[in-house]
């Protein structure tokens, strides 16, 4: 369950509708349940006190209690004070609270031009003199864009969630790796760059596989990488040469010792040797494999594999790829 709170006009709605379709959850506004009379008042520009909202938290509450019960939701609404969060969240301790802060100003302007709601401009100030920001929460600054707002509550939201695997580079083998893995009933993390013209490769790639709910997507290396359990398993899934190299360098201070990169982008030999070489100082394994090999895997392989991958872990010592792939597929 997450509630996305803050004054009238820091575009909780707009924020909450954005979320609902990349997460393909429900969404509701809470403004749609406060009783006429409650509308009436503001629009009139009177404020409401805390008996107004009374019936209004409870039915709230009420509706969350189902809601959750039904499964995952998206909630906008302002909660204010601690207090009411609190009656908010009796019957569900579990919800993650956005909060959109922004300056007075930048908020006023929006509710000037904002037609065809019942909140009077006028009241803003009534709002943020109630205002009491929680110590909790994903904590976002109104001035980035919807989708940039977005962005950031699923990264955060996502690295609560630990990926058993990982992959890097969302062409067509990263994306059958992926689901692969996801039809397997791995959780995956996957990652792409969102540097010009690939600006929604992630989005298109979760957007099209919504039925996976154990697919993580990431345009953030280091919010993918803090997403994997560990000992981390990171398949690279990107062309062989120097993009490879770069990425490791970004890749290796964000990693620890036990860690697994695997290098499907069947690079030149003697490079992956220099490689594992390198990432054995750091006691990364890294190894070399053919990405195809993967797609036609089934379940019980793909998880022997895993186990030999984190044989490193306890034994302390490298392996080559003949060793630590003989028996896979056996069975």
């Amino acid at each position: 369950m997450i509630i996305i709170m803050g004054v009238s006009g820091t575009g909780k709605t707009s924020l909450g509708k954005h979320l609902s379709q990349e997460m393909d959850w429900p969404f509701y506004d809470a403004d749609d349940f406060h009783p006429q009379t409650n509308k009436e008042k503001m629009k009139s520009g009177l404020e409401l006190d805390d008996a107004d909202r009374a019936p209004w938290l409870a039915e709230l509450a009420q509706k969350i209690r189902g809601w959750s019960k039904n499964g995952a939701a998206i909630l906008a609404c302002s909660a204010l004070k601690e207090a009411y969060r609190k009656i908010l969240s009796a019957e569900n301790n579990a919800i993650t609270w956005v909060v959109l802060n922004g300056s007075f100003d930048l908020i006023k302007r929006r509710l000037e031009n904002r037609e065809n709601h019942f909140f009077d401009a006028a009241l803003l100030q009534s709002q943020f003199d109630v205002l009491e920001l929680p110590p909790y929460g994903i904590h976002l600054n109104i001035e980035d864009t919807i989708p940039q707002l977005a962005s950031s509550v699923l990264n955060k939201i996502q690295c609560s969630q630990s990926a058993t695997i990982g992959v890097i580079g969302m062409g067509v083998m990263g994306q059958g790796i992926a689901l692969n893995c996801a039809e397997n009933e791995i959780s995956t993390a996957v990652y792409n760059r969102s540097t010009p013209g690939e600006e929604k490769v992630i989005p298109s790639f979760l957007s099209k596989n919504k039925a996976f709910k154990n697919l993580q997507g990431f345009t953030d290396l280091n919010a993918f990488v803090s997403a994997l359990e560990r000992p981390r398993k990171i398949w690279l899934m990107i062309k062989s040469g120097p993009a490879i190299d770069g990425l490791i360098d970004e890749l290796l201070p964000l990693l620890s010792e036990g860690d697994v990169l695997v290098d499907g982008g069947n690079s030149h030999y003697p490079d992956t040797q220099r490689r594992a070489q390198d990432r054995q100082k750091k006691k990364i394994v890294f190894v070399e494999l053919l990405s195809w090999v993967f797609v036609c895997w089934s379940h019980r392989p793909w998880l022997r594999l895993l186990r030999v991958w984190e044989s490193p872990l306890r034994t302390k010592r490298s392996y080559s790829f003949g060793e630590r792939t003989k028996g896979v597929f056996k069975g």
